[in-house]
């Protein structure tokens, strides 16, 4: 036979009962908000304590001016941020280090960027992947913003001299300055290529290892006028490049060592 509780113990289970929900949902709630924290440090947020730079969060894209990947068969270098677009002139699409790169083979090749002042930087990054034929007989310019004869005119270029090493031009604080690196350039073989300036130091990564450095105080400049870039030759005499081109970038900053390696593992 089953007994009905009188009043009083009634209210006392119901009583018993209503703790024991709070508690499951405190707890519950402390769960959930435990997992909400674990979350936030597997995607890298705020709340990540590890603040060793990786690729994923590395802002490759601030200050690019501009990127030719090379991956149309057409006679314009696209600019993949749509601002500057290269003329091709007598060089040909071929096989690059990713999809589609550009061949220079003759005195005449070049490709031909419009002056505009977004290219009178104060600071820089060069970054390129190389394929190299060997010597000409000359110096070879990989690319070269515009300089005048008369030296009224600031520059900065990427060449490979006669000894088949590489060679940085710019202009800093008015002051014309060369690095001369001791690196030689492979044959035969993609290397990338890339150098910095962060107004202290001249930097010039192979491989995207540190290979040599220059240090030097000031800012790129003066800019007299506004000049155009000449990718695979100078953009007013004669000095081809004897080889093949792929991924050429510019930046209008210096990147840091970290992003300099996170660029070189994206792009290899």
């Amino acid at each position: 036979m089953v007994q009905k509780l009188n009043a009083p113990f009634k209210f006392i289970g119901l009583l018993l009962l209503f703790v024991a929900g709070v508690g499951c949902g405190l707890q519950q709630k402390a769960l959930d908000n435990r997992a909400k924290q674990d979350t936030a440090v597997s995607t890298g947020s705020p709340n990540n304590s590890n603040n060793t730079p990786n690729s994923s969060s590395l802002d490759l894209n601030s200050n690019l001016i501009l990127h030719y990947k090379f991956n149309t068969d057409s006679a314009t270098a696209e600019d993949e941020t749509s601002q500057h677009d290269g003329f091709i002139q007598g060089a040909s699409s071929t096989d690059g280090h990713d999809g589609l790169g550009v061949l220079f083979d003759s005195v005449l090749d070049k490709i031909t960027v419009p002056a505009n002042n977004a290219f009178n930087v104060n600071y820089l990054t060069v970054s390129t992947w190389v394929y190299y034929n060997g010597s000409n007989g000359q110096e070879q310019r990989i690319f070269d913003r515009a300089s005048r004869s008369d030296g009224t005119q600031s520059f900065y270029n990427l060449r490979v001299n006669t000894f088949n090493k590489i060679v940085i031009d710019v202009t800093i604080g008015g002051n014309p300055v060369q690095f001369h690196t001791s690196t030689n350039l492979n044959q035969n073989a993609w290397n990338h290529l890339i150098y910095t300036y962060d107004g202290s130091h001249l930097k010039f990564y192979l491989n995207g290892s540190l290979a040599a450095s220059l240090s030097f105080q000031g800012v790129f400049g003066p800019y007299n006028y506004n000049a155009g870039i000449g990718v695979g030759n100078q953009l007013e005499t004669i000095k081809p490049f004897n080889g093949k081109l792929d991924d050429f970038m510019l930046y209008s900053r210096a990147l840091n060592s970290s992003e300099v390696s996170a660029l070189h593992d994206l792009q290899k």
